[in-house]
């Protein structure tokens, strides 16, 4: 573990040094600032902002303990750091929320490498307004502390100690606007070339054997060989792409993404292995980054016991009664923990329980008026666009037992799968057409139903061979 702790920095203190020295995404045609996520955002919150006060900087990391001259752009569902001294910006996804953080927990709960930080006894409350994520990892938070607007870099992973390498207070600022940081990164993106998105990856990826250099000519890269050829691109969604070229042919382009680790490259995927492979290696179900094996009870009731209930997710989890008696997380040194405690201690994640395939556990939303439950995530489930798997989050289908079986899907998530894939119309369908009253609020997220896709023209046959309410095939007009 310490040795895998010790790589982690390693690899974050690289991005640390190259933080403002990335390049700028494009979401699609459309610039980042005109992000067409149709989830809920933070307009209270837009607008462009600079470094303030240095308030923690870890004395692990290689970036200077100082105030930068980066420009933080917040608009629609996205987080834009930019560097306006002519160098390179970088635009990442961002969720908005408003979760209440103990002050004591911010303190201690991941400050547990790299010195003590600073004392909160001053401050009354704390909120955590929005946060970025890495493969489900966290990356980037912005926090409200009284008045003040904080921003949070942290580092490590599930199953490891958590922590932050940096935490700056914001100031609005009153003479550089979003347009103005628009402008900012359309000069940028001429000059250098787009960010990568996975609609990107996904189209390259189809070209199999076939990629070549030229692919990747329209994509921002990273130069981070020592003496290679070796690029690197990263995605708006998180994910990257390392490039290695080699007497001028692309010798390796590898994708990494959920719990790579440097020098596996089971734990990695070339592009020239299909999109078939790469869409594959991006199914959550293969997230689940700490080594442990479950142990319980293989009986089966009708019962449910409350298990874990997660803010971030709006949801409660149950598991069969007759499990809950006896189960246990058993970790490689034969370490064995009840699964509560496990979870409360943070050494595994419920998504790392949901993922072993035990097919008991339920996940329902905290505020549940239609009285269903979500499908969750299940090595068995298929999703189809057309005929082509897809692999959606354990929240993107919803599901009513009571009166009638009915499924609904996350807006968000089928538009941006649907806009991945290739099937710019029906994305925009989705993102324009649904009338209000397709539209159900369901832990806090837009969802539609089964019918009302069906009237808008997009099919969608659902299956009922297994307790995951699939397979479930979309059929998209061409």
């Amino acid at each position: 573990m310490r040795n895998r702790l010790w790589n982690l920095i390693a690899v974050i203190c690289a991005f640390c040094l190259g933080l403002v020295m990335v390049v700028l995404l494009g979401m699609s045609p459309d610039s980042v600032m005109d992000s067409k996520d149709p989830e809920v955002t933070a307009p209270e919150l837009s607008g462009c902002y600079q470094e303030e006060e240095l308030i923690y900087s870890n004395p692990l990391s290689s970036t200077a303990p100082m105030i930068s001259s980066a420009i933080y752009g917040i608009t629609g569902s996205s987080l834009v750091i930019a560097a306006d001294d002519g160098g390179f910006s970088r635009s990442y996804r961002m969720s908005f929320e408003e979760t209440p953080i103990d002050i004591d927990e911010f303190r201690k709960d991941q400050l547990t490498i790299g010195g003590q930080f600073p004392d909160m006894s001053e401050f009354t409350q704390i909120f955590r307004v929005g946060h970025t994520e890495v493969d489900g990892f966290p990356q980037f938070g912005l926090y409200q502390v009284d008045d003040a607007l904080w921003f949070v870099h942290y580092f490590g992973k599930r199953g490891t100690q958590m922590g932050y390498w940096r935490v700056v207070s914001l100031t609005k600022m009153q003479d550089f606007t979003l347009g103005d940081l628009d402008e900012l990164i359309a000069d940028q993106e001429k000059a250098l070339g787009k960010q990568m998105t996975m609609r990107d990856v996904y189209a390259i990826a189809r070209k199999g054997e076939s990629i070549t250099l030229e692919d990747f000519d329209p994509f921002a890269y990273i130069d981070i060989g020592s003496g290679v050829r070796l690029w690197q691109y990263d995605t708006y969604e998180g994910p990257s792409v390392l490039l290695r070229i080699v007497g001028g042919q692309v010798h390796m382009a590898s994708l990494r993404a959920g719990c790579w680790s440097i020098g596996d490259q089971g734990s990695t995927i070339d592009l020239r292995e299909g999109f078939e492979a790469v869409a594959s290696y991006m199914n959550p179900v293969n997230t689940r980054c700490i080594e442990f094996h479950l142990d319980y009870d293989l009986a089966w009731t009708y019962e449910r016991t409350f298990l874990y209930e997660s803010v971030e997710d709006q949801a409660r989890y149950y598991l069969d009664s007759r499990k809950a008696e006896s189960f246990y997380v058993v970790f490689p040194d034969n370490e064995r923990l009840e699964l509560i405690q496990a979870l409360d201690q943070s050494r595994i994640s419920i998504d790392d329980v949901l993922v072993s395939d035990i097919g008991s556990i339920d996940m329902v939303p905290i505020d549940n008026p239609l009285g269903g439950h979500f499908a969750g995530l299940d090595p068995r489930y298929r999703f189809w666009l057309n005929g082509e798997l897809f692999y959606p989050s354990k929240s993107f289908m919803y599901v009513t037992m009571d009166s009638a079986l009915e499924s609904y899907f996350k807006i968000s998530e089928l538009y941006e799968f649907l806009w991945n894939y290739g099937y710019d119309q029906a994305a925009e369908v989705v993102l324009t057409q649904i009338p209000q009253s397709g539209v159900h609020e369901i832990a806090g997220r837009k969802y539609v139903s089964e019918y009302t896709l069906k009237r808008m023209g997009i099919s969608v046959d659902v299956g009922w061979q297994y307790s995951s309410h699939t397979p479930v095939s979309f059929i998209i007009p061409t």
